[in-house]
């Protein structure tokens, strides 16, 4: 029954088809999260297949004819590109010495994830909008794959996962100096250096501006001088408006 079904179509099924199973394999290769999936020189014929069927799908989307008058689309340029980019960044890091590459940590599903949180409220949001929903994103640990939604979860660690950190209350029998003893920086960089300094502003001020806190607490949170501030680094700190300059 079945065999008789698949005589009776067209042959452009199979010729669908085809394409399909192609489009299908060439996503897996080019989002690969596990090592089995991965590019590795570690078994040379095993590499040598994915390999070879990348550069077989730049051939064919480049000879590929779609629509009645077979004119170039800008999802060939994308999927010429991708694909080139990526035959040309695993040749370099496997030649450097890494054992395998997850292609899929050159994706933007990260990117796309925080805009789908940042559209849950508002599907089309205003300038500002989009500025208040990215602090709430970026603050609250808000990024959370929607459950409607055709992304792919993105396993990457999160700038602001400390939130998440539950730290342990210091033990009763320690000492007053003890507790004030400040522990080493971390080794940050001067772009987390300048983003953990900006947040904390921002904290600083809506809790003094929304907490009834004495003046005591106020000068042991903000620094004395409100004015702005900057560095001779590439990474400049200012604050106006909305921030204070916390006492770090």
């Amino acid at each position: 029954m079945v065999e008789q079904e698949q005589r009776q179509r067209p042959p452009s099924y199979q010729t669908t088809a085809w394409c399909l199973e192609q489009v299908d394999h060439w996503f897996d290769i080019m989002s690969s999260r596990q090592p089995v999936m991965a590019l590795s020189t570690h078994k040379i014929e095993e590499y040598q297949k994915p390999i070879k069927f990348l550069q077989d799908t730049i051939q064919l989307f480049r000879g590929l004819k779609i629509g009645r008058t077979g004119s170039w689309k800008p999802v060939q340029t994308g999927i010429v590109m991708a694909t080139s980019s990526i035959l040309s960044i695993q040749q370099d890091m496997l030649a450097q010495g890494h054992m395998f590459v997850l292609t899929s940590r050159f994706t933007q599903d990260c990117l796309e994830n925080q805009f789908s949180c940042i559209r849950q409220r508002n599907p089309v949001p205003t300038p500002v909008e989009f500025q208040q929903a990215l602090k709430s994103v970026s603050v609250g640990q808000f990024l959370v794959t929607v459950k409607t939604g055709s992304y792919q979860e993105d396993d990457n660690s999160l700038l602001a996962d400390f939130l998440d950190t539950k730290q342990s209350l210091p033990s009763p029998g320690l000492r007053e100096e003890e507790l004030m003893v400040r522990r080493a920086a971390p080794d940050l960089t001067n772009t987390e250096i300048s983003a953990l300094y900006h947040l904390t502003g921002y904290i600083v001020h809506k809790v003094i501006k929304y907490s009834k806190i004495c003046e005591g607490c106020q000068s042991a949170i903000k620094h004395n001088d409100d004015s702005p501030e900057g560095t001779k680094s590439s990474s400049q700190v200012y604050f106006v408006g909305r921030h204070k300059r916390p006492s770090i």
